[in-house]
Order: C-alpha cells, then structure tokens, then sequence
C-alpha cells in the first residue's frame, strides 16, 4: 500500500517532466532544421562573393572569366542515394545512385525539413500560433532561397555570364540573393523570437541542479555575444569594449568550473566528450581560439561588399563553433541524451555516475550572414543630391541659408516592418537630401529603434556629409518596434546639446502604431521646458484616422507636429521643418 501511494504522487510528477521534456526536444528539432539552414545560408554568402567577383572581372574592359566558380563542384557526384529516389523534388538521383554535389550539401536540411513536415502534421501547434506562423515562414523562405542558389549554381555551371547582355540575369541574380540574406536574418530571428517566447513559458523542473546552474553562467556569455552581433547588424561597432566584457565574463564563469562541477560525473579526468566539466571547460576554453581574436583580426575589405556586412559576418564566422560548444553543454542536462551519447543504457550510465534525470534544454540557433552588392561606379561618388540654378533646390536651399542653425535629431523606426514597399529607402532618401543642403553650423544626430535603440551619430557637424551619409546607408530593417528607450536616448541627446539660439527637433519615423511606457510618456511633458519639439513623420501606412489622431496627440505632447508623409512631400516638410 505505502508503495502504491508512493506511486500515485510520483506519476504525475513524472508525466509533468516528460510532457516539459518533449516539448523541448520538439522545440530543439525546429532549432536542429535552422542549424542546417544556416548551413546552406552560408554557402549560398560564399558562391554570392564569388559570384559577385566573377562579375567585377568579366565585366571590366580586359574581361577576364576565370572568377566564374561555386564552392560545390560543376562536375561533382556523390552517391550512392537510391533509396531517396523520389524522396525530395530538390534531388535528382541519376541511374547509377548519384547526385550533384550541390544536392549532396543540400541533402542534410532536406531531411530536418522532412522532420518538421512530421512535426506539422501532428497537434504540436495547437496552442503555438505565433510559433507556428514564424516556422511556416522561415521554411517558405529556405524553400525560396534553395531555389535561387541552384539559378546562381546552374548560372555558372552554364556558362551563362559568356551570353548575359550587360550582365543583366547575373545582376538580378546579385540583388535578388541580397535580399533572400536579408529575409533570412528577419524570418531566422522571428522564429528565434517566437521558440524563446514559448519556451519561457514551459514550467522550470527541479532536476540537473548543477547543470542547470551552470547554464546560468554560460547565458551570460550567450547573452552578451547576441547583443553584440545586434550592435554589428545596427552598424554600431563597439567592438573594444565587448571583447573586454566578454573577456571578463569568460574569466570570471572559468573560474567556477570546479565549484560547480567538482561532484558531477568525470570531474578531473581531461577529454571525455562526454562529461559536464569537459564541455563547459571547451565552451570557456574554445573561444579563445575563435571569438577572442575578432578584435585582433585586421579583416579584408573587398570594395563590393559594405563594411557593416563583413564586420557583421566576420563575427558570425566566429561564433559557429562557440553555439556548437554551448549546444553541446544543454545535453548534458538530458540524462537520456547522455546515455545514447556514451552508448550506454541509462543502468549502466547511473552506475558509473551519470545524472540520468531529464530536464532538456534549449538550444541555440546559429545566425546567417549578410552580402549587399556596392558597385564599383558607385563608390567613386558620394551621394549628395546636385544644386543647380533654376530648380526647387534653390528654394530649399535658400530657405536653410536664411534659418537658424539647428540640430536635428532624427529618430528612425527600422522595425522588420520598414522592409516593405520601400519605406526604409524614401527615408534613407529624404534624410540625404537634407543633408545635402544643411551648413556647419547645423548638426544632426541619429538613432533607430527597433527591438533596442542605437546611436548611430551624436551631434555631428553637417559638414561632414560623407560620415552622416555612410550611416545613413547602412540602416537595415530588422526586429520589432519599441520606440520608448529611442524617445528617452534622442531627448537626452538633443537636451544635452541644445542650440540656445536655433531650433532644436527631434524627428520620429515610423510606418505604424507603437506604445510609449509611462517614463517615456512622462518625458514628453519636458520637451516644451528645454524648448525641444517632437516632429512625428508616419511612412507608407494606408489612412488611418485612428493612427493619425493619435500620433498628432502625442507630437502636441511634445511641443511638435504630426506628418502622414509620401515620396511627393517628404523633402518639403523636411525643409519646412529645419527652416522653421
């Protein structure tokens, strides 16, 4: 009877645990299928540079073809894949077994897509939406991109670039992969995104104490590492001081090995793959041999590539091997996925040892890589827009000759949703025109918010138009929109450098509705003390009257004005604004 009682508390217990567990080898599997997508990303990064110098070179008057190659070999074949016969409509399987080299490197995420095929097919997302809707995007995407890497393969393979007038499909195929890489980066951290939001809401189990408090450690080093690449892909490089933090957070969390770890299976003995101390020392240990020497590389800079995109991609090269290391730590928290590692039957493996207790982790997904084309032609000019006699430009630019100097401080939304129709680039457009007629004496900073906020520039002179313009290129979409900690960044900016005898204005862009906290709100009621206005622009969105009324609310809270702006008036009231 006591054993049956026993019995009775335990089970639900345990039905608890396995129920948690194998929602969070599930959510690992979708994790499992992006790891091998970023794969095929990578790749797709590496034949887009070749493919791109290929151009460069047969393009220039000595045309030279010999940079014309992909990473997977034209005439390459490896088998045997009979079995698959049929099995994806991406493999081609030929008479003999065989398949093309690129479908080889393609055959790995094939199967992992085939698993989260499964994985839709069962009521997995029955109460995951959100989770659901981020997956079905990503896979339609990698679907997409798959297919643009084998026009870029058969392209080369073709010879195509001997018969393409003016480079014309070569060109296309440059641009299109530009953007694929970019809807990669959105969709990869919508579905990172969306996994971390569910998972968070799984219940905490009380096994693999010490495992789990260990994780606590390597999280700091995760965390850290995954701010820095945002700054990186915001164009922000604060690379000295990062390497510092994460130098300190790697000594610190190093030292702690034997605290944590002292009484787990294997401490003491050096290499055995398979023990807590081994892997969380290689996690510690390895980076030094890759992330520790980001900041003491001097990277290469091919002149068709941004400088953000390499410094964004350098570091992803980096880190590969440390979201390996890290992946492989959470395993040890999976007293089942020990065992199967070690072939040992969990009996056997609790007798020499081993934590057997399940309490699976989250893994971490690795991040893609970024390319946008820069002409050479391109590169010789800097892009300020010509002022000629005769023209609207002598209005404008009379009308900032006869203002006061002014600092604006502009303050831009580059949520994932300003990829759409070209919002992001009118905005790119207009704030260059401005720059292009503004003085000396007038100053401009520039921030962006999206899931954080970024200073790009503080207070910078206007004479120095080719720094403002460099930045104001390289603002990419990305990330959700949280406006508040931007509202409170660009006051602090424009109240510290007040031009006493100018306009001062903070100019919000967006393309849609946002919520201010309370601080941010709070603050607005400041702004007509520090004789500061806040000008809202709202980009690209249908009418909406609700939208309108409240924007223009919130702009009269902040001693400003509300605009519902187009591609026809957004130099107008550009000027209208910095000559007021």
């Amino acid at each position: 009877m006591k054993k049956l009682i026993i019995l009775f508390f335990f089970f639900p217990v345990l039905l608890y645990s396995q129920s948690k567990n194998t929602t969070v080898r599930q959510l690992n599997s979708i994790i499992d299928y992006m790891d091998e997508s970023s794969r095929i990303n990578r790749q797709l990064y590496a034949d887009i540079k070749q493919f791109a110098e290929g151009y460069i070179h047969s393009s220039r008057p000595k045309r030279n073809d010999n940079y014309w190659w992909t990473h997977s070999r034209q005439d390459g074949r490896v088998g045997p894949f009979d079995k698959d016969k049929g099995r994806f409509p991406e493999l081609h399987v030929d008479d003999q077994g065989m398949v093309s080299d690129f479908e080889f490197e393609l055959y790995p995420v094939l199967v992992e897509r085939e698993n989260i095929d499964k994985l839709l097919a069962t009521n997995f997302f029955g109460d995951k939406t959100d989770l659901k809707k981020s997956l079905l995007d990503f896979k339609l995407m990698m679907d997409s991109l798959i297919v643009l890497h084998r026009t870029l393969y058969d392209y080369v393979g073709a010879k195509t670039y001997l018969n393409d007038t003016e480079f014309k499909i070569a060109l296309s195929i440059i641009d299109q992969t530009s953007k694929m890489l970019d809807s990669y980066y959105i969709r990869g951290v919508s579905l990172t995104t969306s996994i971390e939001t569910y998972y968070k809401t799984l219940p905490v189990l009380k096994t693999q104490k010490k495992i789990t408090t260990a994780i606590i450690e390597l999280d700091q080093c995760k965390d850290h590492i995954n701010k820095w690449a945002d700054e990186l892909y915001g164009s922000i490089n604060n690379t000295p001081t990062n390497d510092q933090t994460l130098h300190a957070l790697n000594d610190v969390s190093l030292a702690k090995d034997s605290i944590l770890l002292s009484t787990t299976y294997g401490f003491g003995v050096e290499n055995n793959g398979a023990m807590p101390h081994t892997r969380y020392t290689i996690f510690y240990g390895m980076m030094k041999s890759t992330l520790y020497w980001y900041a003491k590389d001097k990277f290469s800079y091919p002149k068709f590539m941004t400088k953000r995109d390499v410094d964004y991609n350098e570091f992803v090269d980096r880190i590969r091997l440390d979201v390996e290391d890290y992946n492989d730590f959470m395993e040890c928290a999976d007293g089942k996925q020990v065992c199967e590692n070690m072939d040992y039957s969990m009996k056997m493996a609790a007798g020499i040892g081993v934590d057997t207790n399940q309490n699976v982790q989250l893994k971490w997904p690795r991040k893609g890589y970024l390319f946008h084309f820069v002409k050479q032609e391109e590169e010789k000019h800097d892009v300020i827009i010509e002022v000629k006699k005769d023209t609207l430009v002598t209005e404008h630019q009379q009308l900032i000759n006869n203002s006061s100097p002014h600092h604006m401080v502009f303050l831009l939304d580059i949520s994932a949703s300003m990829n759409d129709v070209g919002k992001l680039d009118l905005l790119k457009d207009g704030t260059k025109y401005l720059v292009s007629l503004q003085r000396n004496s007038d100053h401009i900073s520039l921030l962006t918010f999206s899931t954080h906020s970024h200073t790009l520039l503080r207070n910078v002179s206007c004479d120095q138009k080719n720094k403002i313009n460099e930045k104001i290129n390289e603002l990419h979409a990305h990330g959700a929109t949280n406006a508040s900690d931007g509202v409170k960044n660009a006051f602090g900016i424009a109240d510290s450098n007040i031009i006493t005898t100018g306009k001062n204005k903070i100019i919000l862009v967006t393309d849609g509705k946002f919520q201010l906290d309370g601080a941010a709100l709070k603050l607005l009621n400041s702004f007509k003390k520090k004789n500061i206005e806040l000008i809202i622009f709202l980009v690209g969105s249908k009418d909406d009257p609700t939208l309108a009324k409240d924007f223009d609310k919130m702009a009269k809270k902040g001693n400003g004005r509300f605009y519902a702006i187009s591609t026809t008036t957004i130099q107008d009231i550009l000027i209208k604004e910095a000559s007021d």
